[in-house]
């Protein structure tokens, strides 16, 4: 059993290939011609320069993702007070734009820019 990665209108699949007994190298063939298809650049957005609180860089409550995604805007700046409940950024996820609001009132610390992909329990921001 073999295992591919197989881009189809742009989008990743993981399959799994059992080899014929027959020998046969198709499954070879195809891989290379997805490969080649693939011109599709990706660009990996830097984390924002975080604000440190004076005592920890961990210190305040941490707003993290709930899903996976795009981050599509910011809302707030570093540094910009922000109110409980308040949205701070937008997640786009599964052509949906979701709101990420502030759980708390503080001062934000971004921890993701704009375009950038995150996992869910990534930390996006940190309230101080």
């Amino acid at each position: 059993m073999r295992n591919f990665k197989v881009y189809v209108n742009g989008k990743e699949y993981e399959v799994a290939v059992e080899e014929a007994s027959t020998g046969t190298t198709s499954s070879v063939v195809e891989e290379k011609q997805v490969v080649q298809e693939k011109k599709k650049s990706v660009t990996v957005a830097k984390p924002a320069e975080p604000i440190v609180a004076s005592d920890s860089s961990d210190a305040g409550e941490k707003i993290e993702a709930p899903f996976p995604g795009v981050v599509l805007k910011l809302l707030k700046a570093n540094g910009d007070e922000v109110k409980k409940g308040e949205a701070i950024l937008v997640i786009e996820a599964m052509k949906m734009e979701n709101d990420i609001a502030s759980p708390i009132d503080g001062i934000l610390s971004l921890k993701v820019q704009a375009g950038a992909n995150v996992d869910t329990g990534e930390t996006l921001a940190i309230i101080v």
